[in-house]
Order: structure tokens, then sequence, then C-alpha cells
């Protein structure tokens, strides 16, 4: 089975894959914004999404190497994002330990999500100021463009300032911690 979604939010996307695992379908690839799955035992494995440095590189081999050691599964990696999955114990599953890791996390997340808003911004502009009309019918090269990349940065800056929200209450803890 395969299913194709868009997520902008890295915990919801986390939360969509551990539901599918509670209904009995566990992720066995990701292409772009297609998620394949095979059936499997209700709630036999649970799910955890990085974002790391998007080329393959030393140091990502290792982090898959070490992540292996803690019999965690690599499912998917694509353009810096990892998919891990490990069984089920009961324990929760968690892939950053401290709050200085979890707040790093976010920061690539926002940078990321702010990248995306920047290139949708950019296309958007560009159709604003395209000459009406100069590349075919109006409908199709300016209008889904415009409500697209509109949709796209709203999706985009919306998570970024969740994100940085994340990050102020992280600092909270972490100062009542110390």
């Amino acid at each position: 089975m395969h299913k194709t979604r868009v997520f902008f939010d890295i915990e919801k996307e986390t939360n969509w894959l551990n539901n599918l695992s509670k209904e009995g379908y566990r992720l066995t690839n990701k292409s772009w914004f297609t998620y394949y799955f095979e059936n499997c035992d209700k709630e036999k494995y649970i799910y955890q999404i990085e974002r790391r440095k998007p080329f393959s590189s030393k140091e990502n081999e290792d982090y898959i190497n070490f992540v292996s050691s803690l019999n965690i599964n690599t499912v998917s990696t694509q353009w810096g994002w990892f998919y891990f999955e490990k069984e089920n114990d009961g324990k929760e599953f968690t892939i950053f330990s401290d709050i200085p890791s979890k707040i790093a996390h976010y920061r690539n997340l926002i940078i990321t999500v702010l990248i995306i808003a920047f290139f949708s911004f950019s296309i958007f502009n560009n159709c604003l100021n395209s000459p009406v009309g100069s590349q075919g019918p109006y409908v199709f090269n300016l209008s889904v463009p415009l409500v697209g990349n509109s949709i796209i940065i709203f999706a985009s800056i919306t998570t970024a300032i969740k994100y940085i929200l994340k990050i102020h209450m992280l600092k909270k803890e972490n100062s009542v911690v110390e």
C-alpha cells in the first residue's frame, strides 16, 4: 500500500506514521511525498524522523551505524530526512535525549522551512511580476502558482513560528532544570 502526503510539520508526520502503525501498517520506504507500507501487527513499530545534513557523508553513515547499534532501523533517508523505526517495547522512542539537542533540532527545522518559504516567495514574486498572458492562459500560468505558493509560504511560516515557540519553551524548561 502507498499513501501520498505533504507535511510541513515533522511532529504531525511522525504522529501520522505512528497512528498508521497502530492500525497495523509498517513504513517500508519513502520517496518524495509517497510513503510505502506493508501490513504488520498493530502497534508493532514506532517511528521518529530527524532532519540532518542533506547529502551522504561520513558523519551521516557513522550516525546510522550508531543508531543501528541501538536496534533502531533506518527505513529511509531522503534529502536529509531520516526515517527511523524501532520495535515497540512500550518505552518512549525519542532521538533527542537532552534539551540542547532538541533546540538544535528545532533550529535546523526552522532553517529548512524558511528556505522552503524563501523559494516559494521567489516563485510567487516572479508570477506577480510576469506580464499577463505572456506565457499562455492566465489561469494556469499565474493563478495556480500564486495560490499554491501562498499556501506553501503560509504553512512554512506558521511551522517556523511553532518551532520558535517550542525552542522558547525548551529554554525556559532548561533554565528551570539548572
